[in-house]
């Protein structure tokens, strides 16, 4: 792994309960639980058509250090844009890991 390749900074975001409402019902906020460098590999951008309705979709890929515990829920934040974490895979013996994710325009 190359570290001249790392140029975006990645904050990754979990669901944490803050509290229940009314109904009992929990309340969740999106916490950062890990900003690290990353390098970021785009892989498809597509407009889609479904319902009657047009949408942008970005798939990109993040290549970084090995991290424990990242999850398939969690969600990443880089460059301003949220996107929904599609999957996780292992480089090598845990000396990186790649994280395929996906934005989509509202």
């Amino acid at each position: 792994m190359r570290i001249g390749n790392f140029d975006r900074q990645l904050t990754i975001l979990r669901d944490v309960e803050i509290g229940r409402d009314d109904l009992f019902q929990p309340i969740y906020e999106q916490a950062p639980i890990a900003t690290v460098w990353a390098e970021k590999i785009h892989k498809t951008e597509d407009e889609r058509f479904a319902a009657e309705q047009r949408y942008a979709v970005r798939t990109v890929t993040f290549r970084t250090y090995w991290m424990e515990g990242v999850l398939p829920t969690d969600r990443l934040r880089c460059d301003g844009d949220l996107y929904d974490i599609k999957g996780v895979r292992e480089l090598g013996f845990r000396d990186g890991m790649e994280i395929s994710a996906e934005w989509q325009a509202s």
